[in-house]
């Protein structure tokens, strides 16, 4: 598949040879385990959707810990019917004490990056 286009900023649209698909790219942060994209004209909630339709919207954060249970996990919650925003929760791990090791959301700042395939 080859992308045409300029540079690499995150939130650029890309269109596909032949102009028949898009990839947009996103980078946003966490606010109590959630963070939030809009693959919109201006990067907001109120632009224009840049998508007819979404195939596919992969997500994964980015840490740089030692711990298996640092690791943060991701997972799409929500692409709005109107395609201008993509929810995503993202995950911990903890180990209590008294119990095995449960999930708790991500630390406020975790950062996630997201990248939409559509039309």
């Amino acid at each position: 598949m080859v992308l045409v286009g300029s540079g690499s900023a995150a939130g650029a649209v890309y269109p596909q040879y032949g102009g028949q698909s898009k990839f947009w790219f996103g980078t946003a942060l966490t606010v109590s385990g959630v963070a939030t994209f809009y693959p919109t004209d201006d990067g907001s909630g109120s632009g224009n959707s840049l998508f007819m339709n979404i195939a596919i919207a992969l997500v994964g954060a980015k840490a740089n810990v030692t711990a298996a249970t640092d690791a943060p996990l991701t997972s799409v919650k929500l692409i709005a019917a109107d395609r201008k925003s993509i929810t995503v929760n993202c995950v911990t791990g903890i180990v209590l004490l008294a119990a095995a090791a449960t999930m708790q959301a991500a630390p406020d700042g975790t950062a996630v990056n997201c990248m939409v395939w559509g039309d």
